[in-house]
């Protein structure tokens, strides 16, 4: 039960923590202190270098250095952008750069801040025929990785409960199929090209022409004209989905239950890894995963009892015996007079003053220079003469309330 609570807890945390990004990103709402400005410049020859931060926190995890290159003249400008970890290595790459693969590509492609490690030494450079706005941001704390890491953590822990779930079945099954069912449209659009090698390519690109498909709609998606035949689209994709998966029914092979809490696993361990810019870290956390997992779980739990153990471990008191007792006494008082006679020896002790309050110097003086005790040998007898008489009065006490008692039980 435990388990379970602490999931379902990581679970809700990561769909609180979303809803308040998705809110923030929508009305705009951004820490001031969370995203600081390094530069902002509009140009069509930029090359800047950033060192790396030294200022190292555990949040720094999650921060990023993002470049953001947006085309403010003709929309045919041509724009390279190279990230790298030094300018001769920038240099280099946009030497090698001929300019048309850049220009053939969406700008939206060039509009989307690039990542990078504020903890690694980042180079930036930017060619364009036109004049360009180069934004560069440096972001604390990204809540896209920090949702990336805690999700993949959540991931990993929840895969063997997720891989038996009837709603997660349908759930992905609908999700997988509406997005694959736009791979029936490529494959339609391919029949209609007569030559094999161009029909060949379209398949081959058909991924990456559906991503292209979603990310301009996801852009354009008000000023679509056609909306509801996209939305009439979206819907029978999903209903056929559904009513394949319910027609073949839920999983229930062992083998294959396993192999999928592997691949969510799998996918919960890159959604980790890809939830960082420094990848040290996240490497670090895949490590400390895979060792809490897949370690046996018996040494598991002999490891944690024994740090229970260790834990709950109180130190043990042995009582003293009568002999032990008596031996410790004598020993402790002949330390401490022993202490005493240094310290009445010693600058510190006032002796004058000592003296005027005793009864008998003479006595103390024998007891500092160690001709006598502390208790005399007359003291000592009447000492132990007193401990024999009460010892005797006791016993006397007792066998007297005990030849009542018989006396009483006599008559």
């Amino acid at each position: 039960m435990a388990g379970k609570a602490v999931h379902l807890s990581v679970v809700i945390a990561c769909l609180v923590f979303l809803f308040s990004a998705v809110i923030c990103s929508a009305t705009g709402v951004v820490l001031p202190a969370n995203i600081k400005v390094l530069e902002s410049c509009q140009t069509d020859n930029y090359n800047r270098c950033f060192e790396a931060r030294v200022d190292w926190r555990w949040l720094r995890l999650w921060s990023t250095l993002n470049v953001k290159v947006v085309n403010v003249g003709p929309p045919d400008t041509k724009i390279t952008v190279v990230v790298g970890a030094n300018m001769t290595d920038v240099e280099k790459h946009l030497s090698k750069k001929n300019g048309i693969l850049p220009s053939l590509l969406p700008p939206w492609v060039w509009s989307q801040p690039r990542g990078m490690s504020p903890l690694h030494n980042n180079c930036i450079g930017v060619r364009a025929s036109d004049q360009v706005e180069v934004t560069v941001t440096e972001t604390y704390v990204h809540w896209m990785y920090f949702l990336l890491t805690v999700g993949g953590v959540s991931l990993v822990f929840a895969a063997p409960r997720l891989s038996k779930s009837v709603v997660f079945h349908y759930s992905t099954g609908v999700t997988l199929g509406t997005v694959a069912s736009l791979l029936i449209l490529v494959y339609i659009l391919s029949r209609f090209i007569p030559r094999r090698t161009g029909a060949l390519s379209l398949l081959l690109g058909g991924w990456a022409v559906c991503f292209y498909f979603v990310h301009w709609v996801l852009d354009n998606f008000l000023a679509l004209q056609y909306k509801p035949y996209l939305i009439g689209y979206v819907v029978l994709a999903a209903f056929i989905s559904f009513a394949v998966c319910y027609w073949y029914g839920p999983v229930t092979s062992d083998r294959t239950i396993y192999l999928i809490q592997l691949c969510i696993q799998l996918l919960g361990l890159v959604s980790i890894y890809n939830g960082s810019q420094h990848e040290a870290s996240t490497v670090a956390i895949i490590a400390v995963l895979a060792v809490i997992w897949w370690l046996p779980r018996g040494r598991m739990k002999r490891a944690g009892s024994i740090l229970r153990w260790w834990s709950n471990q109180q130190v043990r008191i042995r009582l003293l015996t009568e002999d032990e007792y008596y031996e410790q006494g004598r020993v402790e008082t002949r330390k401490a007079l022993d202490e005493l006679r240094e310290f009445c020896r010693s600058p510190e002790c006032n002796q004058w003053q000592m003296i005027a309050k005793l009864e008998s110097p003479k006595r103390f003086a024998q007891f500092v220079l160690g001709d006598e005790d502390h208790v005399s040998r007359a003291e000592s007898s009447a000492y132990e003469d007193d401990l024999s008489l009460l010892t005797l009065d006791s016993s006397d006490d007792g066998s007297g309330r005990m030849t009542s008692d018989s006396d009483m039980e006599t008559e």
